[in-house]
């Protein structure tokens, strides 16, 4: 449960989550919370000292950071199954404040190109490392969007997120988040669960508009148990 009077940098730990306080409630405004992947952040320390062991094999350390996905992409000359840490999707003036994310340099083969699990590069791809079972939107390259759903379409983003897991992560952002077309979870056996991240106890929760028309924003025909929490849904 979170606190209803945290400061700011306190943690809690929710199942494989973990949450960060970055802005602290004052007054009528709300607590705003961000998702920390402590074992993301574990991993990256044993891969700087040349520790780490991923999938049961060790793995090469970090060979460069890179400030956005653009960046890395660009790079030449990435070696097969190093390590390189990108410090924010988009980075300088743009960022969307993914956090820091770690991918493996895989064959050009690897996977299917998604924007988020598996990127294009330069003569190889990129492909992420999801630790603790936390996959965020953020990840993808969803972005808020301006006021009352107007800007940045954030549904490849989305899209990709939920093809690749059946739990995403939505950090809080006041502006929310624009999807502008329906999101395809149907025939979904397993479940799937959409889950804001933000100040959901204290009233504040995390906004996803649709202008989507007639059609649903999330189409779950055939799937059982999509779950939302803490999110709420909105037109554009």
């Amino acid at each position: 449960n979170f606190p209803n009077n945290p400061t700011v940098g306190q943690q809690v730990t929710v199942g494989a989550a973990t949450y960060e306080c970055t802005v602290a409630p004052s007054g009528s405004s709300k607590a705003v919370w961000k998702l920390v992947n402590q074992a993301d952040k574990s991993l990256r320390g044993d891969l700087e000292s040349g520790n780490a062991t991923v999938n049961g094999s060790s793995a090469s350390r970090i060979i460069a950071t890179y400030d956005s996905v653009a960046q890395a992409t660009s790079a030449l000359g990435l070696s097969i199954g190093k390590y390189i840490e990108v410090l924010d999707y988009y980075g300088g003036s743009t960022k969307n404040d993914s956090g820091k994310m770690l991918f493996e340099v895989v064959p050009n083969t690897t996977g299917t190109v998604d924007g988020g699990s598996i990127i294009q590069a330069i003569g190889c791809r990129l492909r992420q490392v999801f630790e603790g079972g936390v996959v965020r939107v953020k990840q993808f390259g969803a972005r808020a969007c301006g006021l009352n759903g107007v800007g940045f379409d954030s549904f490849n983003a989305f899209q990709a997120a939920l093809n690749y897991s059946t739990a995403i992560f939505v950090d809080y952002e006041p502006a929310g988040y624009l999807i502008g077309d329906s999101l395809n979870v149907t025939h979904r056996a397993n479940g799937v669960d959409i889950i804001g991240v933000g100040a959901g106890i204290f009233g504040a929760y995390t906004v996803i508009y649709g202008n989507t028309g007639s059609f649903a924003i999330f189409d779950c025909v055939g799937s059982q148990k999509v779950r939302f929490k803490s999110i709420q849904l909105k037109s554009a």
